[in-house]
């Protein structure tokens, strides 16, 4: 089967012949770094208003492992988009 690929798509296939396409996953744990050494990680799950799954626990520590050898942070503010901060865990 011939098909053209967008670049940044995903392609997963389920049963024998079926070709499912979606978008790229954006991360839900975003790092920006702000002036004096302040970096802000935002949590960005706003449709179940941040609550933490595997995914979030595992960016949330890929970034604390990058953050912590950096000796140009002075400072980091942990705040999410959306009306809440965090729901807690995501239990499903």
């Amino acid at each position: 089967v011939k098909s053209s690929v967008a670049a940044g798509s995903v392609y997963a296939f389920r049963g024998s012949r079926r070709l499912v396409c979606t978008a790229p996953a954006l991360p839900s744990v975003q790092v920006t770094r702000r002036e004096g050494g302040i970096v802000c990680v935002t949590l960005s799950r706003t449709d179940k208003l941040n609550a933490l799954n595997m995914d979030m626990f595992r960016e949330l520590a890929q970034a604390a492992r990058a953050l912590i050898t950096d000796r140009s942070v002075r400072a980091v503010v942990v705040h999410g988009n959306g009306r809440a901060f965090c729901a807690g865990l995501d239990v499903k």
